[in-house]
């Protein structure tokens, strides 16, 4: 069973994609070898269903979202990392700034 972060900012695409290099170069010991961190989308221009359904829910839970990311874990032995990382990104991109759930179903 796949267990991931689904992460939905309200910074542009450009600005997370340069906030999360800097958190994975940052942090080897945790990225990529035991998280993996999907393409950033860029929701400013959603054309697809998916990106439609992805700014409702940010919406819905009180976010803008511009953007969309997914944090994987990509080894199971560190499952109780799983807040650790949640933090990091927060610390990362904002408190606001970014809403995260556990499997897109669960508010972390």
């Amino acid at each position: 069973m796949a267990i991931d972060l689904f992460c939905y900012c309200s910074l542009d695409a450009d600005m997370v994609r340069e906030e999360l290099a800097l958190l994975v170069e940052g942090n080897p010991n945790v990225f990529p070898s035991k998280f993996l961190i999907s393409v950033v989308t860029d929701l400013t221009n959603a054309k697809n269903h998916y990106d439609l359904v992805e700014i409702e829910i940010a919406r819905e839970n009180g976010l803008a979202a511009l953007s969309s990311f997914i944090v994987g874990l990509n080894d199971k032995k560190a499952v109780d990392l799983l807040s650790a990382v949640k933090k990091m990104i927060k610390k990362s991109l904002g408190e606001e700034r970014v809403l995260i759930f556990l499997n897109n179903e669960e508010r972390r």
